[in-house]
């Protein structure tokens, strides 16, 4: 369900729309009439806690959209005294001021724009895109994209649409329009006791799943097998859901590659969990033609190489007629490998438990432990001098239009989870999942990004993170009581095998079709020399790598992305 709303200035007029495929729905009815004001209020996904506060404040009102009306008449700053997966609408008929909420982790789009006298919202590009008399291309955020990176600002592809960012609310009324950072309270986080942080784990892990599912409608479960998908899937089983599915995209055409095979830990959960498990298969889908697709449909370019498995997996969904999805996404940045933890012990000189960890993690990940401590110290030493990584040279820019990149998308070899919770590049690909399943009428969740969650994750004890070479301990703990030790105590699948499996002679004409109509905008931008060697490469029979079929796909949905609205 999309969003898209209106302020009619010259009239006075707000209105609010949830559109389908199906109908444009005008919602009226979500007023509420407070100290003789009516206050339009609506909830864009789910808010899954208020502080203590303004729960007293409103404990007389049984509506959550009642509350909130009811604060906002009272002046509170609703924005630090909520957290979950949403955007929030607030209109005041009275004064005719209008609010915009949105999440801290930007798991749901939002877009803005005035056209005239009219000031637009919405959730979909192409509802603001239609109301335009005309779009002009904003070339410097195709620059960052075409140089892999990604700042989390106000713009977008467009000129003249914006986006509200994560952790920002929008005011508009007569007095303009303004945009303000703001925090979470305090109040919001109860102090954890750590004793038994394992049992404390499971509490925050079940919250967040019951934060985000309802037992009235059928769930989907995007389920690999991996420990975080595994561990969303058993939640559910454990908190009484029982209308639930999973599904899987699978490689079982790709007979050389052992670790691309996840069928047996997808058979452990379905096990365990009675759960209806629905294997969509990968052979033959092509890695180049969701891009394009998709390009046009969300109206952006997309850095998004694995689109081809959440396409065949949400077209299973359909079948089955899922409402909701919740995946594991970002589980193993929530809940820490613990790398840092062994910086940690180096840096305080605690060397016996520094070398220990190694050759403990050495055993788990059946690395060499000379070479692995070798490795770490190296990097670790890196650290200390404050010697940065190398940035990524994959780039098919032409070298004066390579810029600096987002230094909050830059992390070292020990970044701890909360460093990298915080990158920008976590807020783009949380909207394009997003708005991926907004077009397939899918509500999409990710518990790991639950705030409880996080803040639990963040603070729990070492141990908890990585011990006796156990990365993720608390996750691998939790597992252990449900599922084999073989399962819990699995290491990480890596999908680039399947990736440039799949791509085939098919995506190359795809590829050479976009190359030889290349926008003008494009090609005054794009190293020309670079493009045309990985081509060669590919007919020369050598084998592509994951960057260099990146870099194609990113080709391929800029230069769409630019013909698509003749820019």
């Amino acid at each position: 369900m999309q969003i898209f709303g209106c302020i009619k200035n010259n009239k006075n007029i707000f209105k609010f729309y949830c559109v389908s495929s199906i109908d444009k729905k005008l919602l009226s009815k979500d007023t509420h009439n407070i100290q003789g004001k009516k206050i339009f209020v609506y909830i864009d996904g789910s808010i899954s806690k208020l502080s203590d506060e303004i729960i007293e404040i409103t404990s007389n009102d049984k509506s959550l959209e009642r509350k909130l009306a009811r604060l906002y008449c009272l002046g509170v700053d609703i924005q630090s005294h909520i957290c979950g997966s949403f955007n929030l609408f607030i209109f005041d008929y009275s004064s005719k001021n209008f609010q915009i909420i949105r999440d801290t982790r930007g798991t749901r789009s939002i877009y803005y724009a005035n056209n005239n006298n009219d000031f637009l919202f919405s959730s979909n590009l192409n509802l603001i895109i239609n109301e335009m008399p005309k779009v002009t291309l904003n070339q410097n955020k195709l620059i960052d994209f075409l140089n892999w990176d990604y700042a989390s600002n106000d713009e977008t592809y467009f000129q003249e649409i914006y986006r509200v960012i994560p952790s920002y609310f929008l005011k508009y009324g007569k007095k303009g329009l303004v945009t303000k950072q703001y925090e979470l309270s305090k109040e919001l986080f109860k102090k954890v006791n750590y004793k038994n942080s394992q049992e404390k784990f499971k509490e925050a892990l079940y919250c967040a799943v019951n934060n985000y599912s309802h037992k009235e409608k059928k769930i989907g479960v995007m389920m690999s097998g991996g420990l975080d998908s595994s561990s969303i899937a058993i939640a559910l089983k454990e908190n009484d859901y029982h209308d639930v599915r999973t599904y899987s995209a699978n490689f079982n055409h790709i007979s050389d590659n052992k670790d691309l095979d996840e069928s047996k830990y997808q058979k452990n959960v379905a096990e365990y969990t009675s759960f209806n498990h629905t294997q969509a298969q990968m052979e033959g889908k092509s890695t180049i033609s969701p891009i394009q697709k998709f390009t046009k449909k969300l109206s952006q370019p997309l850095f998004f190489p694995n689109l081809y498995l959440f396409e065949s997996v949400i077209k299973n969904m359909k079948i089955d007629g899922i409402e909701m999805i919740l995946d594991g996404n970002d589980g193993d940045t929530t809940i820490s490998h613990g790398i840092e933890v062994i910086y940690y012990y180096f840096k305080t000189l605690r060397l016996y438990r520094y070398t220990k960890e190694i050759f403990l993690y050495s055993k788990f990940k059946n690395s060499s432990f000379v070479r692995l401590f070798h490795t770490i110290s190296k990097q670790a030493i890196k650290e200390i001098l404050n010697i940065k990584p190398k940035q990524n040279q994959n780039s098919i820019l032409k070298e004066n239009f390579k810029i600096k990149k987002n230094e909050k998308n830059l992390l070292t070899f020990f970044s701890s989870h909360k460093q990298k919770l915080s990158i920008d590049l976590h807020f783009q690909a949380n909207e394009n999942r997003n708005e991926l399943f907004r077009f397939h009428e899918i509500e999409n969740y990710s518990p790991f990004y639950d705030e409880e969650l996080i803040n639990f994750c963040i603070n729990m004890p070492n141990k908890s993170k990585i011990y006796n070479g156990y990365t993720r301990k608390v996750l691998r703990d939790f597992l252990l009581e449900f599922l084999p030790s073989n399962h819990a105590n699995r290491d990480k699948s890596i999908l680039t095998p399947g990736l440039l499996n799949n791509f085939s002679s098919n995506d190359l004409k795809i590829v050479k079709n976009e190359y030889a109509n290349l926008n003008k905008s494009l090609l005054a931008l794009v190293d020309i020399k670079k493009i045309e060697i990985i081509i060669d490469e590919i007919e020369n029979g050598n084998q592509l790598t994951e960057e260099k079929l990146i870099s194609l796909q990113m080709l391929v949905s800029a230069n769409t992305f630019l013909n698509h609205f003749a820019l």
